[in-house]
């Protein structure tokens, strides 16, 4: 029996997040791609008596989604199939969808609340959007969605497309001249990722304590902290002590401005704050990178 389920247990958020919730002693199901949720129309059996079900999966970032629109399609379809087969199961379980902060509409000033107007620009974001329209239509099912700004720490991957923070900072460590897309007043909304799976556990104990009703349909879970690239950049040169080389190239069409987030109805009704500085965040993402590199590839 579990309680909670996390699809996309093997990924960035997914593994921390099935860890904080193992370690609070919850039954966790772990999803990953070799343990679908569906095959055929058939839900896992894994997923049959879990309460609470994280939907983390996904097989694109931002980048590749513009590049390669129809595997964005695909995982609109895959979280479609999903919903249905919960649908035919009867027991209503909580379905805690991650989504995007990108999908606010870039013409209003930022910080964005919950209830800002939503008008997704790149592939990645409308697909997000879809799913959250999908979920909230969705019947058998107890919906909320978590909009999610730039997540970094441990772990997480270092190819491009994969965040600023980890592609920087192995930059650092390995001696190379840092990729900088777009210039420095480019403003971004950091979350360490342990931050984000303690919010996550937070909204696993108000659903399971039978506060559901007191959570929204979205939440915005960020730092609140508005982080230029100049910024960061001379916070990476301070937490290394290395002053890497910047080779800057122009901003993709698809990239805003500025992407904030006002993060108070999570403390509100979660009782939830983000707990890590950006500094002490690099210190310790800066710190596995290191130790990455000593242990030899495939570790990071």
């Amino acid at each position: 029996m579990s309680n909670a389920a996390v699809i996309g247990a093997t990924g960035f958020l997914g593994s921390w997040l099935a860890r904080r919730l193992t370690v609070a002693g919850v039954p966790v199901a772990a999803i990953t791609r070799q343990s679908p949720a569906v095959a055929g129309d058939v839900l896992a059996p894994e997923l049959r008596s879990a309460e609470v079900v994280f939907y983390l999966a996904t097989s694109v970032t931002p980048g590749s989604a513009e590049r390669f629109p129809h595997l964005a399609g695909a995982d609109v379809t895959e979280f479609q199939r999903f919903l249905a087969a919960l649908e035919h199961l009867g027991t209503r379980p909580a379905v805690v969808l991650a989504s995007t902060a990108d999908c606010y509409d870039s013409a209003v000033e930022p910080p964005y609340p919950e209830d800002a107007p939503l008008r997704p620009e790149k592939v990645y974001s409308q697909g997000k959007l879809e799913m959250e329209r999908l979920l909230r239509a969705a019947r058998g099912v107890r919906p909320l969605v978590i909009r999610m700004a730039s997540m970094y720490g441990p772990g997480h991957r270092t190819e491009p497309g994969h965040g600023v923070i980890a592609h920087w900072l192995t930059a650092a460590a390995e001696g190379r001249r840092l990729q900088q897309i777009g210039d420095e007043e480019i403003v971004r909304d950091f979350v360490f990722v342990a931050d984000a799976a303690d919010a996550m556990t937070q909204v696993y104990h108000h659903l399971r304590a039978g506060l559901g009703d007191t959570l929204p349909f979205a939440l915005n879970i960020g730092s609140g902290d508005p982080v230029s690239l100049g910024r960061l950049r001379r916070e990476i040169a301070a937490v290394t002590g290395r002053v890497p080389e910047v080779d800057q190239s122009p901003a993709r069409a698809f990239d805003r401005r500025t992407l904030l987030l006002n993060v108070e109805l999570a403390g509100k009704v979660l009782g939830w704050r983000p707990a890590t500085s950006l500094r002490a965040g690099l210190h310790r993402t800066w710190a596995a990178v290191r130790a990455g590199m000593e242990q030899g590839p495939g570790v990071r």
